[in-house]
């Protein structure tokens, strides 16, 4: 089973957001073959209109963008997984709106799966409804308020608990901003993931990766690693694979790297090995030609 974390950079001020190379990511990404596929940045609707027949026949997409919202987080399945929008009602995730997106799905082998897309803004936490005393149980301590990232992760983890889960997305945090930022914010960093360790969160790229690696590109040559998988203890004893794709192409269609974890529980859908031995290094898309787009030429 492939799952894939990826940030489209839609909100990037860049040419990341054209209609053609929206469709160049589409490409590369269904070109992975994946089985489930975490979004941030992303523009669901682009799915239908890039996206293949076959390919549309094979998966869903859930998630929505706000009215001049323009992305969302999103979540790309199989239907074989039978995939059902999360809709559960809860009063901290209820503020993310479209930037956090939650699937149930079933596993031939494992049974239900809860699945999240998270994009968490790096900006301390101003919703009026998150009160004095929930700062001071949630927040690092080397910070005066929570972060989206703080609350994102304490709200997702009672919808977790007790389940097999995917929870990955752009977290806006790394063990590197120890280092730039320790005056102002003492071991953050570390203390984000020490704490979602706690709970019994497993890091992916961890497994494979003893420090942290680039999936942010920036003129900053630091590698940050923004981008983060967790899964549940099960989950983690069946990963094989992990790494974050760093090749030319990638780094022309978006500002960060997709994270590529696969599952020794085997292939989901229609069989195909053609990445079958996929990694960082051996892993090569060739530029696609994309075809005009169908409907009206709004962004």
């Amino acid at each position: 089973m492939k799952v894939i974390s990826w940030n489209l950079a839609y909100w990037k001020p860049a040419h990341f957001k054209s209609r053609e190379n929206r469709c160049r990511q589409w490409t590369h990404l269904l070109a992975l073959e994946p089985d489930i596929v975490l979004l941030q940045e992303c523009r669901p609707t682009d799915f239908e209109r890039c996206a293949s027949k076959s390919a549309q026949e094979e998966y869903s997409v859930f998630g929505a963008a706000r009215p001049k919202g323009g992305a969302c987080s999103a979540i790309l399945a199989r239907k074989a997984l039978r995939p059902t929008q999360d809709a559960d009602p809860d009063s901290w995730l209820d503020l993310f709106g479209d930037y956090v997106s939650r699937v149930r799905l079933h596993h031939p082998t494992i049974g239900e799966v809860r699945v999240a897309s998270v994009h968490a803004i790096a900006q301390e936490v101003k919703f009026p409804t998150v009160t004095d005393a929930d700062h001071t149980r949630i927040k690092r301590t080397g910070c005066k308020r929570a972060w989206h990232n703080d609350l994102a992760a304490h709200a997702l983890r009672g919808w977790a608990e007790g389940a097999e889960f995917l929870i990955g997305g752009d977290w806006n945090t790394a063990r590197a901003f120890d280092l730039l930022y320790d005056k102002r914010w003492p071991n953050a960093g570390h203390e984000f993931f020490e704490v979602t360790k706690c709970w019994g969160w497993c890091e992916s790229l961890r497994k494979f990766h003893d420090g942290e690696i680039q999936t942010y590109f920036d003129r900053n040559p630091s590698a940050y690693e923004l981008d983060h998988l967790f899964t549940s203890e099960r989950l983690h004893q069946q990963l094989k694979k992990c790494d974050a794709l760093t090749d030319s192409i990638m780094r022309e269609v978006s500002d960060h790297a997709p994270i590529v974890a696969d599952f020794k529980l085997g292939k989901i859908g229609a069989p195909s090995n053609r990445f079958s031995d996929w990694s960082a290094e051996t892993v090569t898309i060739t530029k696609p030609t994309v075809p005009p787009a169908v409907g009206d030429k709004k962004a």
